[in-house]
């Protein structure tokens, strides 16, 4: 693809997307209804700086939120531009040359002969990053192409479930036109071609959403000619900008046969809830489909985000989980690490005008839950600071009491800057820390930032995975991740309880979006296995008891300079980009 052909088409990309989803997850949060609303800041219709690739891309960096206690002093990191000296060492090891030559019957061989070692069996990982085809070269290892999803010859039939869907990019991919293709897609988002006309048999199911909601899920199912059944989540949506240019990644599973006599799983009955849930004749013979499917090859619980009042989906889904997997801390002895890597951060769930104080549904409702301040004793025992209370003195006395510090990876505004496409980097990642609401938040993340390096081959390109992880070794190992479509929102997780609503047992939460997930945890592959957090496309011997799991970050976080912010894209930057472009918004 030409230079100008990627220009034109992030432009084209950017206009599209953020036409139908402008308002998407702006609703003002329940204490402001009545108050003016300012133009949404998550989802901008502005078609964006083209990108021009013209210079080598800079030292990468990433960013991370890290919730500490105003008590504890922050150390500016040195932004100087001095360099470490390089050491130069060769591959080879230095061999010493005798003075005199050697003889043959100096020569000794051994009559021993050691029969070679045997090679360590590996564990798979179960995150990869997707190839992108713009700048990645060389390939990534383990990476995966659009192609090896789509492309198979013995592909009988796909189910594409996500949030916008462009013909032009996905029809192409398949190796026939008599496949029986289904999509699955929220009213407004399919960015159609006529290339569709050579399609024999495309179905598509219209998903009429809420207003300030999403059909935001990234799951698709394969369905083959020997009759065996795949599933993919992936982090991008169908379209090719998003698998070729931010980092994103793909879990998927086994090949699935069909055992009328197999038990269901945990992972079968959560994936039947979610696509019952739409309510659509369509979706329900792919239910009945699937059910003739063995689901035990696969490892993990799928989690997920519905529209309705339940509690399955959302935060509760997720809560119930980890609980019955014992993942919800009941002692709180040792420090724990929860962090949330995302695209966007929404705005606040609750805010109090007059003391200008916000909650976030990150530190204020998840950080608590899943740390066992609502669990007694196994079970889910609510107090009636559920939610924590609006501002962050809440959140750093229970950050202090139940020993364990959220953190936040989001893209800093010198890392789109200065990463491969410039601004137009940056079209997929959404916080405004300057509105009213998010204001008092961002006040206190801004000083406690942090920020991880990105890999030499990608630079700072911003990711468009979601990852919630919970670690108690500060990242050494972790103790269980959750890769998802879920944003840090209301709208994905959920809203809070009412008084009324934790009365009934067990309490409901009204969920906005649709949103796929699934959650591991070392004991998911057995006993004595750990999680070891990787950078994708690093490599590392790993012991047979330890599962590599790829991020497109790297583990522990480290501060970056007071100098860096949080990236706003309906903000205006008139600093040049690496591309020599500046980011101008027209309000």
């Amino acid at each position: 693809m030409s230079s100008e052909e990627v220009r034109r088409t992030v432009a084209e990309s950017w206009a599209r997307r953020f036409d139908k989803k402008r308002e998407a997850e702006d609703e003002p949060p329940k204490e402001a209804v009545g108050v003016e609303v300012s133009k949404s800041n998550i989802e901008s219709e502005r078609e964006l700086p083209i990108p021009k690739r013209q210079k080598k891309a800079i030292e990468p960096k990433e960013e991370v939120i890290e919730i500490l206690s105003d008590e504890e002093e922050l150390s500016p990191t040195d932004n100087s531009s001095s360099e470490e000296p390089i050491e130069i060492i060769s591959d080879v090891e230095e061999v010493v040359v005798p003075d005199k030559p050697i003889r043959n019957e100096q020569i000794r061989t051994s009559k021993t002969i050691q029969s070679p070692q045997k090679k360590k069996k590996q564990i798979s990982p179960p995150f990869l990053p997707i190839h992108n085809p713009l700048y990645d070269n060389p390939k990534l290892p383990n990476s995966v192409i659009i192609s090896d999803v789509l492309s198979s010859p013995n592909l009988r039939s796909c189910y594409l479930f996500s949030y916008q869907h462009d013909l032009e990019f996905i029809l192409p991919q398949f190796h026939s036109n008599n496949i029986d293709l289904t999509i699955v897609y929220q009213t407004g988002t399919v960015l159609d071609s006529p290339k569709r006309a050579l399609f024999r048999n495309v179905q598509f199911i219209e998903v009429a959403m809420p207003p300030y909601s999403s059909h935001h899920p990234k799951l698709i199912i394969n369905v083959y000619n020997d009759d065996t059944v795949q599933l993919f989540l992936v982090s991008c949506n169908m379209t090719f900008m998003e698998w070729s240019t931010n980092n994103q990644m793909i879990w998927q599973s086994p090949r699935l046969h069909k055992d009328l006599n197999s038990k269901d799983t945990v992972f079968k009955t959560h994936l039947f809830n979610y696509i019952k849930n739409y309510q659509k004749p369509q979706l329900d013979t792919l239910v009945v489909l699937l059910k003739k499917y063995d689901f035990n090859s696969i490892i993990g619980d799928f989690v997920s985000s519905a529209t309705s009042t339940s509690d399955k989906f959302g935060f509760w889904g997720l809560y119930n989980s980890l609980l019955s997997k014992g993942l919800i801390p009941r002692k709180h002895e040792k420090e724990r690490q929860l962090l949330y890597q995302t695209s966007s951060i929404a705005s606040a769930i609750r805010h109090t005008p007059t003391i200008n104080q916000s909650a976030n549904i990150f530190t204020h409702l998840l950080l608590p839950l899943f740390s066992g301040k609502y669990t007694n004793h196994g079970r889910l025992s609510i107090s009636r600071d559920f939610p924590l209370s609006n501002g962050f003195i809440s959140v750093e006395q229970f950050s202090k009491e139940y020993k364990v510090k959220p953190y936040i990876i989001y893209p800093s505004l010198s890392d789109v800057r200065n990463s491969l496409f410039g601004y137009g980097s940056g079209g997929w990642s959404h916080f405004n820390p300057h509105s009213k609401w998010n204001k008092p938040m961002n006040d206190f993340l801004t000083p406690k930032v942090f920020h991880h390096s990105y890999s030499q081959q990608r630079k700072t390109n911003p990711s468009h995975t979601k990852f919630l992880i919970m670690s108690s070794d500060n990242f050494k190992t972790l103790d269980w991740v959750f890769f998802t479509s879920t944003n840090m929102s209301k709208q994905a997780w959920g809203t809070p309880p009412t008084k009324k609503d934790l009365l009934s047992l067990p309490p409901k939460s009204n969920v906005s979006n649709y949103e796929t997930g699934i959650l591991l945890c070392p004991s998911d592959y057995g006993s004595g296995i750990k999680f070891i957090p990787l950078e994708f496309g690093q490599e590392k011997n790993l012991e047979e008891n330890e599962v590599p799991i790829y991020l497109p970050f790297r583990l522990p976080p480290e501060k970056y300079s007071n100098q860096d912010e949080p990236w706003c894209v309906s903000k205006s930057h008139d600093l040049p980009d690496i591309l020599g472009n500046l980011h101008v918004v027209n309000n």
